[in-house]
């Protein structure tokens, strides 16, 4: 199970946790590409076959004021934690991307840094005009667009 804690209640834990306690882990979002209107941010972080998504947004929906840190509770599990956050608007539209890892340990405080970058898109139009197939590959990771317009987001 991975939780949010408050920077205060992480420290006090961390100070009192046994040999066998929780990793924690301080994530700092920075602004980087993303825009000052970004109100949200999805936060999927994943240790093993473990999985949970974060939402981390102001109580009032306000823009989030950078640089942000949440603390992450891992009560179970040790090893590479992958963190992928993709920042909002207000209206969900997703402005910035950005990823890190880090190594989680039982009773240890673990950190990472996530700065966004802004999206792209590259818009492929494929035609089959009776010569060859008419696929258009884009590598890596991008995917296949045959006889029609494609976009394919990258950061």
């Amino acid at each position: 199970m991975i939780r949010r804690l408050s920077v205060a209640a992480l420290l006090a834990l961390a100070a009192s946790c046994g040999s066998d306690g929780p990793g924690f882990v301080l994530v700092t979002f920075q602004r980087g590409d993303a825009p000052a209107e970004t109100t949200h941010i999805d936060l999927t972080a994943k240790l093993g076959d473990q999985m949970a998504t974060v939402p981390i947004e102001n109580g009032d929906g306000t823009p989030i004021d950078f640089p942000k840190t949440k603390s992450l509770e891992v009560a179970n599990g040790s090893g590479t934690l992958s963190l992928t956050a993709i920042a909002r608007d207000a209206n969900g539209v997703d402005v910035g991307h950005g990823e890190a890892t880090t190594t989680v340990a039982r009773n240890a405080v673990a950190s990472a840094t996530i700065t966004f970058a802004k999206r792209n898109v590259l818009r492929v139009v494929a035609e089959n005009r009776g010569i060859g197939s008419g696929i258009v590959t884009v590598s890596p990771g991008g995917g296949t667009c045959a006889n029609e317009t494609c976009d394919f987001d990258f950061y």
